[in-house]
């Protein structure tokens, strides 16, 4: 399956579906909390960020992006994290 982008207006990761590491864009200033299908939070980080996936487990993940207070959420994309 080839890697490609996700993206709406606010926010982009790529590769999705990803390995390692997953490259967030977004045009304005942003927190990203990435979740896993339970509900528990795996992941935090701010804007510009490359996140490294290593030591999660395969599986559906989901990625809330927020303004940089917390307070508005901006989007939900779903991620798929594939071991090599």
């Amino acid at each position: 399956m080839p890697a490609a982008a996700t993206t709406t207006d606010d926010f982009k990761i790529f590769p999705n579906p990803a390995t390692d590491r997953l490259t967030i864009e977004t045009k304005i200033p942003a927190n990203f909390i990435i979740y896993a299908t339970d509900g528990k939070m795996v992941a935090q980080e701010n804007t510009g960020a490359v996140i490294n996936l290593s030591r999660l487990a395969s599986g559906l993940y989901f990625i809330k992006t927020y303004d940089k207070s917390n307070q508005n959420l901006i989007g939900v994309q779903k991620l798929l994290k594939v071991n090599q």
